[in-house]
């Protein structure tokens, strides 16, 4: 273990993306960040959109509260994505 990946995180070792040569997302655009969030929120909000209708369903109200909050958090998640893509460029 190289003193360089101590340095920054004390004991334990910094880990570090395949390809990204040791330079943090912000140095890098941060590109690749910002398409695995909009995945994330998308996923969400697809998640709890299907989990709300079966839910109802098979009338299970505190199941379809739990699927909307994950629908309505994906959908904060994808607006925040957007307004920082909005500040990029």
């Amino acid at each position: 273990m190289s003193e360089e990946d101590t340095a920054c995180s004390g004991f334990f070792p910094v880990s570090r993306a395949p390809g990204s040569q040791g330079h943090p997302a912000s140095e890098r655009g941060g590109i690749e960040m910002s398409t695995g969030e909009k995945a994330k929120a998308k996923a969400e909000q697809v998640v709890g959109k299907t989990v709300r209708k079966v839910a109802h369903a098979v009338h299970k109200e505190t199941l379809a509260a739990k699927g909307a909050a994950l629908e309505a958090r994906g959908r904060m998640r994808g607006t925040k994505e957007r307004a920082k893509d909005s500040f990029k460029h």
